[in-house]
């Protein structure tokens, strides 16, 4: 990665198979070299920053930023290369992801064939709620020498930023291509973490079977690795298998658990992540009052550590909370900040969820038209994004408002429409039972 190397060739030794070990995202036998090499030098900054690295991919955010700002306070007789490596670890442990996206952006730029800064770049993108930035920084990874390109941590980045835009089936494919890359190279941790993703966006797509093969199997790499951190956020996708197949109890229970050992290695996002989700279970459970709770202290939490994408997606749980307390208009309050979130990092899946549930709360309060407009905006991101079956679920609440509005025409048409993509698609018995109703008024 550097060609600085501490003076001690022990230390180097170490230093060496530490990054080496990174790369391969084993960062629980990275952390343990790089301590060995600090402990032999301990002035050598990049040793540190490394070890900030290492402390990160575990969880452990309070020891990343310790080892962070130690390396950032003695990289000064660094050369300018290496002093703006140090720093953009330095920013990332301190979630100052502008500036981090800023530092890396320069080192790639005056170093174009170093993939690790092009790597480092994307992930800060990501970090920084820009996976449009991410993808851009992916294809000129691509360009890259055969040997560089074919690196499966371009694919494990490429699969991250999609995800965020809400692209699950292209997630599936580059998901797939990870843990065939990863597993020609004996990279189990590649191939774990790509087991992950895969189960996330499985998820998404409500292939639970599928799901949960992806999480079994990186559940029990990173299992056998010891790998606290991503066996928790393996634990975290399981548990909504569980809540996507009805059984809340059992879901809240595993994210409790989760919470539980966030906070232990004190990792804020995930414990966040795990009081949002403890949320939707005690919602769907009718504990509102413990939904509450848990969601603004998770947004809390979001919002102070700047991360966009988690307040847009939990400001949705937020509001869903306020609508069942009653409250209409602090709900729609919350789906609009959602909105607006989601239209500037660009993720148009979890928009178009938001624009769903505003046209229903136009409708409670007896807007029907701008109800109807709200859902016209999601039909269309859905038709954009080719969800066929959001297409057909939106289809029928247009056709149920146009009922509404005195305009059996157009809900007919619509309802037809509807019903003719959930016969093909197989869609729910429910759905298709109430495009039929709409057609029978």
């Amino acid at each position: 990665m550097h060609a600085t190397l501490p003076s001690n060739p022990e230390a180097a030794r170490l230093y060496s198979e530490g990054l080496t070990k990174l790369r391969s995202f084993d960062d629980l036998t990275a952390r343990d070299l790089l301590q060995k090499a600090i402990v032999v030098e301990p002035n050598f900054p990049l040793a540190h920053s490394a070890l900030a690295s290492a402390w990160s991919g575990l969880g452990y955010d309070a020891n990343a930023k310790e080892e962070g700002k130690k390396a950032f306070n003695l990289s000064s007789n660094l050369g300018p290369e290496e002093r703006l490596w140090v720093e953009g670890q330095y920013r990332e442990t301190g979630k100052e992801w502008d500036k981090a996206v800023e530092v890396y952006r320069a080192l790639f730029h005056s170093f174009p064939d170093n993939i690790d800064y092009g790597l480092r770049l994307a992930n800060a993108q990501n970090s920084a709620d820009k996976p449009k930035d991410a993808l851009s920084t992916v294809e000129v990874l691509r360009k890259l020498p055969l040997e560089a390109r074919d690196d499966p941590r371009i694919t494990l980045t490429e699969t991250q930023s999609v995800i965020s835009l809400g692209e699950f089936q292209r997630a599936q494919i580059t998901a797939a291509k990870a843990v065939e890359k990863g597993e020609a190279q004996g990279a189990r941790l590649v191939v774990a973490r790509a087991h992950l993703w895969d189960c996330w966006a499985s998820i998404n797509l409500d292939q639970l079977d599928r799901a949960t093969a992806s999480c079994d199997a990186a559940k029990r790499i990173y299992a056998s690795a010891n790998d606290t951190k991503d066996t928790l956020r393996v634990l975290t996708s399981m548990a909504t298998v569980l809540l996507s197949r009805g059984d809340y109890a059992a879901s809240q229970k595993i994210y409790e658990e989760v919470l539980v050992g966030a906070r232990k290695i004190g990792n804020q996002n995930l414990a966040a992540v795990s009081l949002g989700n403890i949320a939707i279970a005690l919602d769907i459970q009718g504990d509102l009052v413990g939904a509450k709770k848990n969601v603004q202290e998770a947004l809390t939490i979001f919002r102070k550590a700047e991360t966009k994408s988690s307040v847009a997606y939990f400001s949705m749980s937020f509001a869903d909370v306020l609508y069942n307390l009653g409250d209409l208009r602090g709900a729609k309050a919350k789906l609009e900040e959602s909105v607006e979130m989601n239209r500037e990092i660009g993720d148009k899946r979890t928009m178009g969820f938001a624009m769903s549930e505003l046209g229903s709360i136009f409708s409670a309060l007896g807007n029907l038209a701008e109800a109807r407009r709200k859902n016209e905006e999601a039909l269309a991101i859905w038709t954009e994004l080719g969800n066929k079956v959001f297409v057909e679920n939106t289809q029928l609440d247009l056709a149920d408002l146009l009922t509404e509005e005195g305009n059996p025409g157009e809900a007919e048409s619509l309802a037809r429409a509807a019903l003719r993509g959930l016969a093909t698609e197989k869609g729910p018995a429910d759905n298709q039972a109430g495009a039929r109703n709409v057609l029978a008024r």
